[in-house]
């Protein structure tokens, strides 16, 4: 999410988390949404938020079966059918990852077997959030996604983005988002292949999901959030695994540019063809090395992590910024309790719902 967005939004909830909170007199409300966290083998530590944000969609994005068919191959052929990768390295190399991480509650430099791209949205401490790596030796980049049953229900304490992306998704996070990635890359990648003049412009990097062979659930229970009880059992830890892309010979940046007017443009023309299931910012295109097409490089559900319901139209960066700051708004300060219940009662899909 670009900077502009963010500063939008830290005024926002710095005005609206700090000056607009729940009087500690007012009676509590018996029909208040709420969700109860704990791990599946220790049921007995729990964690608990109320906050009339939650909606059924935190219960309904992950869909087990469908990522476990999407899991790695035996043998992974390189994006040009050239080389062939093994599996059992790769899964073998995570493995050993994600047990350095946990042995760990001080920031890591260098890894073994991976170069680290992106660890700003990981905490050390409690072990949970995201970070984004390139492997040394196979050209697959590895977002692994970790959280726990303490972190999960305190969303105000993960930064600007993830309080924003919680009030305006009805309990979104980076995290349940994540499972949307590989769902949604296939039905962006079908659509490129399915339109004439897309096809030779666009593409999109191959994924699979993988998660640790000893893996920790934690549950979540929900009570006023739909019609009935909403339970679902998650992982602890799993991972996105794509192609790595590189970048275009002679590019000073490996993303397009939003300073750039040109690239502006195309983020725009590849959103109106595509719709809001892809975020237009820019920094989510590239151009690659090997094909020379443009590359979308992440491809979580956008409609699904801020809520989208209604058609959401833009020309250009200015009516998308304000459209999402005004969405921000709306949802805090402007729904009643009425339209509350019913947003809890009778769920809407997001726009481009994925179906699983």
């Amino acid at each position: 999410m670009h900077s502009s967005l963010k500063n939008i939004l830290f005024l926002s909830l710095f005005v609206l988390l700090c000056g607009c909170r729940r009087s500690i007199h007012r009676p509590k409300d018996p029909f208040f949404p709420e969700i109860t966290t704990f791990w599946s083998d220790t049921p007995k530590n729990r964690y608990y938020l109320r906050n009339s944000h939650l909606e059924p969609i935190i219960f309904t994005v992950y869909n087990e079966s469908y990522l476990r068919a999407q899991e790695l191959p035996c043998q992974i052929p390189s994006r040009d059918n050239s080389l062939v990768y093994e599996k059992v390295k790769l899964t073998d190399d995570l493995e050993k990852l994600v047990r350095q991480l946990q042995s760990t509650k001080k920031k890591i430099k260098k890894l073994d077997n991976f170069h680290i791209l992106k660890q700003r949205d990981y905490n050390y401490l409690k072990h949970a959030g995201l970070m984004v790596l390139r492997h040394k030796d196979y050209p697959f980049v590895v977002k692994l996604f970790m959280e726990n049953p303490a972190n999960f229900i305190k969303p105000f304490n993960r930064g600007i983005e993830e309080c924003a992306f919680f009030i305006m998704g009805g309990g979104m996070s980076r995290y349940l988002a994540g499972f949307t990635r590989i769902a949604n890359r296939n039905v962006v990648q079908k659509k490129i292949e399915s339109n004439r003049y897309w096809s030779e412009l666009l593409d999109t990097p191959r994924k699979w999901y993988w998660q640790p062979e000893k893996n920790r659930y934690f549950v979540i229970q929900g009570k006023n959030i739909g019609r009935t009880t909403q339970k679902v059992l998650l992982p602890g830890t799993y991972a996105i695994i794509c192609d790595a892309i590189d970048a275009q010979d002679g590019q000073e940046k490996k993303i397009l540019s939003l300073l750039n007017r040109i690239d502006r443009e195309i983020a725009i023309s590849i959103t109106q063809f595509l719709g809001m299931c892809i975020d237009p910012n820019v920094n989510n295109f590239m151009i690659d090395k090997q094909t020379k097409k443009i590359v979308i490089i992440d491809t979580e559900h956008f409609s699904t992590l801020v809520g989208i319901k209604e058609p959401f139209i833009i020309n250009d960066f200015f009516t998308y910024y304000s459209r999402l700051a005004f969405k921000f708004f709306n949802n805090k300060l402007c729904c009643s309790k009425k339209q509350r219940n019913e947003l809890q009662t009778k769920p809407q899909p997001p726009l481009y719902s994925l179906n699983l």
